[in-house]
């Protein structure tokens, strides 16, 4: 596993702050990429993050996924890599 996650089932009124603050529970997080419509800048309820270490990649995953956020499960994985183009 890497360090990189992708959080998915977002509340669409959940910003890259909100995120942050969330996945601080589990460890450092490095960045925080919410993904946005191009024309509307509304969010398209996923992200991708990237903690300092793995085992904090892993204890987000184990203590934050399925946990309520605005009225929504958070889906949290292990991501790839955050796209570059996004």
């Amino acid at each position: 596993m890497n360090n990189t996650l992708y959080i998915g089932n977002l509340h669409t009124d959940t910003n890259e702050e909100d995120l942050s603050n969330i996945l601080s529970e589990a460890g450092k997080v490095l960045q925080v990429k919410l993904i946005t419509d191009m024309i509307t800048g509304q969010s398209k309820g996923f992200a991708f993050a990237n903690m300092e270490t793995d085992q904090e990649a892993i204890k987000a995953i184990e203590t934050l996924n399925g946990q309520n956020h605005n009225g929504k499960k958070l889906i949290i994985t292990g991501g790839k890599s955050i796209p570059e183009n996004l």
